[in-house]
């Protein structure tokens, strides 16, 4: 029974390792008013952004970066420093070893699409709709409300 049971481990660690084999992105896609700026691929390890690659959009505003992934992860398309998109992609056929990216340089997050990723796809929802949250409230911190202000609703 003991040499089952580590038999088995030993299968199961086996298939880990096999399945653990590193794959080959390519990202490419359209940046709308992009042209002539950068375009950063970053990864976080150990809590810091390390770049993998980078391209000048073309005049065309399209671009292509390419990695290479090891295991399920995080990464970030920028295009400035507070404006990127967060993408996972992982080394099994979840991602496809090429992804189409899409998004206009002058509200980046807001408009960028992914496809490709699911789990990418499901982040970029999330995102958008905290970003969109995070925009209304910072918009009602910034009003002003007279004294005499009412609460109810107006028809």
């Amino acid at each position: 029974m003991i040499k089952l049971i580590r038999l088995t481990i030993l299968l199961f660690c086996f298939g880990i390792v096999a399945n653990a084999q590193s794959k080959e992105i390519e990202i490419k896609g359209e940046i709308l008013n992009g042209a002539g700026k950068t375009i950063i691929l970053t990864a976080f390890i150990n809590n810091q952004q390390v770049v993998q690659d980078s391209v000048t959009i073309s005049k065309k505003n399209k671009f292509k970066l390419e990695l290479t992934v090891d295991k399920p992860d995080f990464f970030a398309i920028k295009i400035s420093p507070d404006e990127y998109a967060l993408l996972t992609l992982d080394n099994t056929s979840k991602t496809n070893s090429t992804l189409e990216f899409n998004a206009d340089a002058n509200n980046f997050v807001k408009s960028y699409t992914v496809n490709g990723s699911p789990e990418s796809k499901e982040i970029s929802g999330f995102t958008k709709f905290i970003y969109q949250f995070t925009e209304e409230k910072n918009e009602l911190n910034n009003k002003k409300f007279s004294k005499t202000a009412s609460l109810t609703e107006k028809n």
